[in-house]
C-alpha cells in the first residue's frame, strides 16, 4: 500500500539536503531538480487538516507568530512515521531535520513539533 509517510531511508543530512532544495528554489549544485511550478503548488494554502494546518503536496503547512519578526511567518513541514520530521521556514532560510522513535504512535508528532515551535521558532534570531 503506498504511503507518503513512510517508505524513505534517509539520514538526517539526507534529510537536510531535501530542505536545502526547496528553500534554494528547487535548485541543487547549480542544477534544477525541482520544478519552480512544483514548488509554487506545494507553497499555495492547501487544503485544511482541521488541526490548524493546512495539506498541499505531500507539505503540511503551517504558521504562527515568531518573535523575530515580530508577526507571524508560514512554514513547510514534511512528516514521516515515528515523528521523522522536515521543517522549513523559507522567509528566514531555516530547515530543521528531526528524528524519533515513537513508530506508529498518536502522539508521534507532538515532540518534534514542539522543538521546532518552542526551542526553535522561539529562539530564532533575524539576521
Amino acid at each position: 500500500m503506498p504511503s507518503a509517510a513512510s517508505g524513505l531511508r534517509l539520514t538526517a543530512p539526507d534529510l537536510l539536503r531535501i530542505g536545502q532544495v526547496v528553500l534554494q528554489g528547487g535548485m541543487w549544485e547549480g542544477q534544477r531538480v525541482v520544478p519552480a511550478a512544483w514548488l509554487e503548488a506545494m507553497t499555495r494554502p492547501g487544503i485544511p487538516t482541521g488541526d490548524g494546518l493546512r495539506y498541499s503536496h505531500l507539505w503540511y503547512q503551517g504558521g504562527g507568530f515568531v518573535s523575530a519578526y515580530g508577526e507571524p511567518r508560514p512554514w513547510l513541514g514534511a512528516n514521516g512515521n515515528g515523528g521523522q520530521r522536515l521543517y522549513l521556514m523559507p522567509a528566514a532560510g531555516l530547515a530543521m531535520a528531526c528524528f524519533c522513535g515513537l513508530y506508529n504512535q498518536p502522539e508521534q508528532g507532538a515532540t518534534p513539533l514542539r522543538i521546532w515551535r518552542e526551542i526553535v521558532l522561539a529562539n530564532l534570531l533575524r539576521a
